[in-house]
């Protein structure tokens, strides 16, 4: 599909002096595309230049248009000698080739320089033009369209999923390329930052030829990562999921029914794009009660795949008990009937995406898979029948053995090993398919650690008996269901929370074919299917899966001594450590899930790096209490004939002590609810944290099963799962210091902490993004131990630098981890702070009044006034205690005033200090570009998305000092980035990036010559965001 391109070149703004004479520079333009340059005139004496220029036009292939990006340079010209570099900005051309795009950008660009960062700015215009290609022979990928998010995209349907696609390209690094002639900084760099363009650009057209030669129209889950092999080359790696995805233009705007913070009426509002309650993407339950729950569409269109397809039949119904559906008119006048307050045009649509929630796959079509692989996170309810756990395999290999670094097939068959195996280990688990799958890579010297990971799952099908064991765990549980009503001033009836499923928790294999050694017991919830002891998961937490309490951040670290040593020795030497190192992460993260007082974890993440003298690794993750999975027992110490009883003691009382204090924090403590299934309903991914003994509801609910359990005698159950206790061995004094370190210091009121999108149990409260954040952390060590201690300092100064922002919840947590020199450790962690509102539903027995003291009535006034109380104090004496009441400190005002107070009291936590800390409301209005990590974006929603953008970046300085050292020159390096990246997304017309993540960063420093130099791989998704208050408050007049 060839195009053509049109760019104009207007002006440019606070460019550098480059004329020392006159304090001034000689600007003009380069503009190129493939092998085509054009020139602007050069702007005399100016800082401010202003071209103005004709349209420069390229015709290229589609090819070209992918790969190639636009470099607009920015030169100073001399007449006597060579003209100077000012700087360059580069624009990728992929957004503009989708269908549904404006094929338009324009805006100011920031001129970057690899030596001296940001120098001043450039506005341009750039168009796009296609042509259709009649050659049915010829397969273009143009305007393709790929989402880094991990689950399927806003305002979108996913009508199949195809299956997994992956490519790799190999190139020379330019870097290594100067043996006949002399490095320049300037020019290395921009070579390297050209080629990771181009190749990225490569990488995403062949990716996008396989997802369509497999029927579909985007990928989502996107990964890119590149591998510096050094004088090998460069790897630019790429997967992600191919999908048939559809368009929804029926909703003007989605909705959502939610409660306020005091859960006394129900009110409508614009949704939170949150995927917990994504409605446009067919992967949320609705609110609506059971009348429009099994009111809905049937007439659900599918699209007929090839025969490599995986089709995704659309039933026509979006409960999962298999009844059959009405017409779109008897839908819309059930759901109205229901809803009498809501419009029926918005109700209609509901149902029609209810509709599509419920999703089938066809067990032939999965079978055919090379490798039934998904690198989404977030999976629609009733995909997954249950979860077997993670399949994981790594392999250590030597650059130097490759025959031929231009030829990608030895790379090729690195990976095809590790995915061969992981597939094994998802048919030994008796599941079929991975998903959250990820592939990562580590390099140092000449030695590279493979790693592939993913979590076994088996997946709904609708040909096989796994259709019939599905629907008897769902019968079941509905029989079991734990329900919860709010009471609805609108509706005036009841509004019932969706029910869960324990099957997702069940195992898939035969009880009597366990693969490895395990403890199985019977579900708490169903009492029929067996769940294991522990659930890990690579994904994120399951649409409606049963949740106690709320979850927490847990992250195992281990760290090993390594000699120094290079080559095949070396390679050897990691390769037989890597099972002891994987052995400990497990140990420490069962031991530390076990103190938190939880069975499940989520969104696990394993890095593992190596140095000179050092192998590491840490392990990530966000632990839950699963209600199908009966409560851990306390871990065990056992000792040695070398430590004293009494160091065993303490380290003991220590860990119950833990865990009976995280119980109370985490709200597991409820009675019996824990291990009875009468734990959190998790609907839409929200859990209840009510008690047995009371609860907010308008009228009477059926009996809990968790009465079955209270006639049991915990000594029975504890004794009776001995067996699933962790044992910790103690054989001298460093071991009883280890352990000690596993019980982590308490979270700090007002803060939530997790590592994946959402924090389970809390997910409902989340309500605006506050700020992401990004921290470059350097370290010597000088002892092994010190290693854990990094991160627990990293994570407590987070806790400093947001404490004016709580209550709020840091998201989100990536850490990556370096040793770039012997003993010196290097650790970049990304996530954002989302700001937290109240409680959906409050447990009366938990619930605390928000007081206000009489000291503080005066301060939460708007402005201070004077009252008659001032002029009285002398002559009025209380009965009690000789003070005036605070409660009379309104009465006694001149005259009344509104105040603060009185706005948020209804928002207000009381605090131990005295001091009220304020919930956090939905936002307005947000002004700028946002930066999230997140796919989604708290009270908004996302509409369109706009393409995807990766950057590479290169900085190098050798005035490091000048800086205010290396964190001063990472501070501006990081500064900057952000900077550009913005530039880039509000060019496109979007707000906002989201799926934002940092895939490498590589710093070297010498401080001897005051150098270093820093390259930094970002990337994200571009949208055009909507934030729903700003929409309710614009359609309240109409209403």
């Amino acid at each position: 599909m060839p195009g053509k391109v049109k760019v104009r070149i207007l002006a440019g703004r606070n460019l550098p002096v480059m004329d020392k004479s006159s304090d001034t520079s000689d600007a003009f333009v380069e503009v190129k595309l493939g092998s085509t340059t054009y020139k602007t005139e050069v702007y005399r004496r100016s800082l401010n230049p202003y071209w103005n220029s004709e349209w420069f036009r390229f015709e290229v292939d589609d090819e070209e248009l992918q790969d190639e990006p636009l470099q607009i340079r920015i030169m100073d010209y001399d007449t006597y000698s060579a003209n100077d570099a000012i700087g360059k900005v580069y624009i990728d051309l992929n957004p503009l080739l989708q269908k549904d795009s404006k094929h338009v950008l324009s805006g100011w660009f920031p001129i970057y320089d690899t030596m001296h960062g940001i120098r001043g700015e450039v506005n341009c215009i750039v168009k796009v033009a296609l042509f259709s290609d009649a050659n049915r022979y010829r397969q273009s990928s143009c305007g393709f369209k790929f989402f880094y998010c991990p689950q399927i995209p806003e305002g979108y349907v996913c009508e199949a999923i195809l299956g997994f696609v992956e490519e790799l390209v190999v190139n020379h690094d330019p870097e290594y390329q100067w043996i006949d002639k002399i490095r320049t900084p300037r020019a290395s760099n921009e070579a390297r930052q050209t080629l990771f363009s181009k190749i990225s650009g490569e990488v995403q057209r062949k990716i996008g030829i396989k997802a369509m030669d497999l029927g579909g129209n985007a990928v989502i889950g996107y990964q890119q990562h590149f591998d510096m092999e050094g004088e090998s080359g460069i790897v630019v790696r790429g997967i992600g999921t191919a999908v048939m995805i559809t368009k929804i233009t029926s909703l003007k705007y989605p909705l959502k029914i939610t409660t306020d913070s005091r859960g006394d009426h129900i009110k409508e509002t614009c949704k939170s794009a949150s995927p917990t309650a994504q409605i446009p993407n067919g992967t949320a339950a609705s609110n609506f009660n059971e009348s429009s729950r099994e009111a809905s569409l049937a007439n659900a269109a599918t699209r007929r795949m090839s025969d490599s397809d995986l089709n995704i039949n659309h039933k026509g119904n979006s409960t999962v008990e298999g009844q059959n559906s009405s017409a779109a008119a008897a839908s819309a006048t059930a759901a109205a009937t229901a809803n009498n307050n809501f419009n029926n045009s918005t109700v209609a649509n509901s149902a029609v995406l209810q509709s599509l929630s419920k999703l089938k796959i066809s067990p032939e079509k999965l079978q055919l898979l090379e490798y039934p692989f998904l690198t989404v996170k977030t999976f629609p309810p009733g995909l997954i029948a249950s979860i077997g756990g993670i399949v994981s395999a790594r392999s250590v290999k030597l650059l130097d053995q490759i025959n031929n670094p231009d030829d990608p097939e030895t790379r090729d068959a690195w990976w095809t090993e590790l995915r061969k195996e992981i597939r094994s280990h998802k048919k030994t688990l008796g599941c079929n398919a991975v998903l959250g799958y990820t592939e990562t890579a580590y390099i140092n010297d000449e030695i590279c650690i493979l790693s592939a990971c993913g979590t076994a799952a088996l997946l709904k099908t609708s040909e096989t008996e796994v259709e019939a064991t599905f629907n008897y765990f769902q019968n079941a549980n509905y029989e079991r269901k734990w329900e919860y009503e709010l009471l609805s001033s609108a509706a005036g009836s009841a509004q019932q929370a969706p029910k869960t499923y324990c099957h997702l928790c069940h195992i898939p294999y035969q009880e009597s074919q366990v693969p490895f050694p395990t403890n199985l017991m019977t579900c708490a919830i169903c009492h029929t299917g067996k769940v294991p002891d522990v659930l890990f998961m690579t994904i994120e937490p399951c649409e409606n899966i049963p949740i106690t309490g709320f979850g927490t951040f847990i992250q195992a670290r281990v760290c090993r001594s390594k000699r120094e040593c290079k080559g095949e020795a070396c390679a050897k030497e990691i390769s037989d450590s890597l099972p002891f190192l994987e052995y400990e992460l497990h140990r420490q993260l069962l031991t530390k899930l076990k103190i938190k007082g939880m069975n499940g974890l989520f969104n696990i993440s394993i890095q593992i790096s190596f140095g000179e003298n050092m192998l590491v690794a840490v392990a990530t993750g966000t632990g839950a209490f699963l209600s199908p999975l009966l409560p851990p027992t306390p871990p065990k110490i056992s000792s040695g004939k070398g430590i004293l009883c009494s160091k065993l003691n303490e380290i003991q009382a220590l860990i119950s002590e833990s865990i009976n204090r995280n119980r109370e924090l985490y709200q597991l403590n409820q009675k019996n609810q824990a291990a009875a299934g009468g734990g959190g309903v998790s609907g839409h991914r929200s859990t209840s944290t009510t008690s047995d003994d009371k609860m907010v509801d308008g009228g009477s609910r059926q009996p809990a099963p968790n009465k079955v359990l209270e006639d049991m005698n915990a000594d029975k159950y504890f004794n009776e799962n001995k067996e699933s206790c962790v044992l910790l061995e103690v054989d001298d004094t460093e071991d009883a210091d280890i352990i000690s370190l596993m019980i982590d210091s308490d979270v700090p009121r007002g803060f939530d902490i997790c590592n994946s999108e959402y924090l389970p149990g809390k997910q409902q409260q989340f309500m605006s993004n506050l700020q992401m954040f990004s921290q470059v952390y350097r370290a010597k060590l000088t002892s092994h131990k010190q290693f854990g201690h990094q991160f627990d300092w990293i994570i407590q100064s987070l806790f400093v630098k947001f404490r004016a922002l709580i209550p709020c919840c840091l998201t989100d947590l990536k850490f990556r981890i370096d040793l770039p020199e012997s003993d010196l450790l290097q650790i970049t962690v990304t996530g954002t702070s989302i700001g937290m509102g109240a409680p959906a539903l409050k447990p009366i027995a938990r619930t605390r009044t928000p007081t206000f003291h009489a000291d503080h009535a005066q301060e939460e006034l708007i402005f201070p006034m004077d009252s008659v109380a001032d002029e009285k104090k002398a002559d009025a004496v209380d009965l009690e205690d000789g003070k005036i009441h605070a409660d009379h400190a309104q009465e006694e005002l001149i005259f009344p005033m509104d105040s603060v107070a009185d706005e948020k009291k209804a928002d207000a936590v009381d605090l131990e200090d005295g001091k009220s800390m304020y919930y956090h409301t939905y936002p307005k209005e947000h002004h700028g570009i946002e930066l999230t990590p997140l796919s989604y974006i708290p009270g908004a929603y996302i509409s369109p998305y706009l393409g995807n953008l990766d950057f590479f970046f290169i900085r190098e300085s050798s005035s490091i000092r000048e800086y205010g050292g290396l964190s001063g020159f990472m501070h501006n390096f990081m500064t900057e980035v952000f900077a550009i990246v913005r530039s880039h997304v509000s060019s496109l017309g979007g707000n906002a990036m989201t799926s934002f993540h940092i895939t490498q960063l590589l710093l070297l420093f010498n401080p001897h010559k005051n150098q270093a130099q820093c390259l930094i791989n970002v990337a994200g998704d571009v949208v055009t965001v909507h934030y729903c208050n700003a929409l309710e408050s614009s359609s309240q007049p109409a209403n």
